[in-house]
């Protein structure tokens, strides 16, 4: 092996490892993309919640002939809402059967507002009775919401600063923190 050759074989290597090494999890996407949506659900009850309120808005889109507006924001919205439905629940304490019913209801739901995504694609005339087939899913979640234990979707609590009035000396206290960002009591 010549000098140059040794002196340039290091450097090969760490390139070949650089390249071939990549990210250790299994998923194929640019770390870039992490940040999450402003769409992004923060727990199981507000999914449902958005779920519902972003169907209804879809559907008087469609019923109003606002098919861009369905087609470029809305339905996109509402397809992923339902395809993140099973791992918003699966970041919850909720039990493996009601989860499975989640997983049931969101494959449905996310079935109907990809089909009306591809009706559109293709020029067809779609209205507002056109998703109209994913409501029952839609009342089965909003059950499921109303029937879950609060517990399964309690936020992590989160340590406070909180000032104690007598002393005026500041002391980190255990405390869940409410969304404005300060410590509830």
């Amino acid at each position: 092996m010549t000098q140059h050759a040794r002196l340039l074989a290091p450097t090969v290597a760490l390139a070949v490892i650089a390249a071939t090494a990549g990210c250790a999890d299994d998923h194929d996407h640019d770390h870039a993309s992490h940040v999450d949506p402003d769409h992004r659900p923060a727990d199981f009850p507000d999914a449902v919640d958005r779920l519902i309120a972003g169907h209804v808005e879809t559907r008087e889109a469609l019923s109003a002939g606002r098919i861009d507006e369905a087609h470029d924001v809305l339905l996109p919205v509402q397809r992923d809402l339902a395809r993140w439905l099973p791992e918003v629940a699966a970041d919850s304490d909720m039990p493996e059967s009601p989860w499975d019913r989640v997983d049931a209801l969101s494959a449905r739901l996310l079935a109907s507002y990809e089909a009306a995504i591809a009706d559109l694609d293709a020029d067809q005339n779609v209205g507002g009775d056109r998703i109209a087939s994913a409501e029952p899913e839609l009342d089965d979640l909003r059950r499921l919401r109303d029937e879950a234990n609060p517990a399964w979707f309690a936020r992590p609590r989160a340590k406070a600063e909180r000032v104690d009035d007598e002393t005026d000396s500041a002391a980190i206290v255990e405390g869940s923190v409410d969304d404005a960002g300060g410590a509830a009591d």
